[in-house]
């Protein structure tokens, strides 16, 4: 197994900050750590295979928990210079990016209050607070 460590875990692009790249990569090292099986490593990268899943699990774990209209914020603001309305983004992240990373245990999301929050693998490699 690749540690992803070595590679830097997160592709850098012009538009990522040098903290929240820090930030994601912190992240995927910690939770490779916790996970035992290639089978998990696997759920985990897919799951986290796009930016905007890594923006979204990178600011849930650093927060411990957040409102999908903070969410939709922050991610129109890491997505530039072309950056869609936070309410496009909003949008895509209720419909499919945070149904991935909830299928992944990586977060919880009530639809009633639309507050996401760690799943059971962020919590169990969270970020001290």
């Amino acid at each position: 197994m690749t540690d992803i460590r070595s590679t830097g875990g997160v592709p850098e692009s012009a538009d990522e900050s040098a903290t929240d790249s820090e930030q994601q990569r912190d992240l995927l090292a910690r939770l490779q750590d916790a996970e035992p099986t290639d089978a998990g490593i696997d759920e985990l990268f897919g799951a986290l295979a796009s930016p905007r899943r890594r923006h979204v699990a990178a600011y849930v774990d650093e927060r411990g928990d957040a409102t999908l209209d903070d969410l939709a914020e922050h991610v129109a603001e890491c997505e530039s210079p072309d950056r869609p309305s936070s309410n496009s983004v909003k949008l895509a992240l209720h419909h499919a990016d945070i149904p991935r990373l909830v299928d992944a245990d990586l977060l919880a999301y009530g639809d009633d209050n639309h507050r996401v929050e760690r799943g059971d693998r962020l919590a169990a490699v969270a970020s001290p607070e």
